[in-house]
Formats: structure tokens, sequence, C-alpha cells
């Protein structure tokens, strides 16, 4: 059973619509504060270690837009977790 069998088309469009909007929203923040603070930590060196802050900021959204598709899309979630089992050889 998938969330879009308990909402209406409409109803589902502006789900994604609004949680796009605050993804988009909370990005914004979340890399700006996240900047800031890697600024604060790493001083100087943060000019050289700009690849770190790019990890810390970029695959926790990557990681919140796999799930998002889950709930939203229509991937198969067997299918899709017999996938990561395979990428990561435990099956």
């Amino acid at each position: 059973m998938k969330i879009s069998d308990f909402f209406s088309p409409s109803v589902m469009a502006f789900f994604r619509f609004s949680a796009i909007a605050g993804l988009l929203a909370t990005t914004a923040l979340l890399i700006n504060l996240n900047h800031k603070a890697f600024d604060r930590v790493l001083g100087q060196k943060s000019k050289s270690l700009w690849w770190l802050f790019v990890l810390f900021s970029v695959v926790p959204l990557l990681l919140f837009l796999y799930i998002f598709t889950f709930l939203f899309g229509r991937m198969n979630l067997r299918e899709q977790g017999e996938l990561v089992l395979k990428f990561f050889a435990r099956k």
C-alpha cells in the first residue's frame, strides 16, 4: 500500500511541491549554518578542505531525497532494498 493510495492526485501534488519548497529553504539554511560552523572549526584550513564541506552538506540532502522518493514516488521498496543489499554485498 502506497501513500499515494490514501490521497487524491491534487493533494499529492500539493504535498510534493510543498516538500520541495521546504527542502530548498531548509537546504539554504543548513548549508549556510554548516559553512559558518565549518569556517569556525577549521579556520584557515577550510579553504583547502572545501570537499569536506561539500561532503557534509550534500550527502545528508541526497539521503533525504532518496527517502523522499520512497514516500512520494512510485518506487518498489522491496526491489530497492534488494539493490542496496547487492551493492553492499550482503545478499
